[in-house]
């Protein structure tokens, strides 16, 4: 199966985080079948770091 097999759609999940602080957001980049890279977002309402 590769990525034009994939129905197009759109993602919607609850938010989870508080009212003056966001979750931590994760990244992963898969290339081939495995992660390559993972990218780590923290404290977003401030500013990414």
């Amino acid at each position: 199966m590769g990525l034009r097999d994939v129905p197009r759609g759109l993602l919607i999940e609850p938010f989870i985080g508080t009212a003056h602080k966001l979750p931590i957001d994760y990244k992963l980049y898969v290339f081939n079948g495995r992660v390559e890279a993972t990218q780590v977002h923290v404290e977003r309402e401030q500013g990414q770091r």
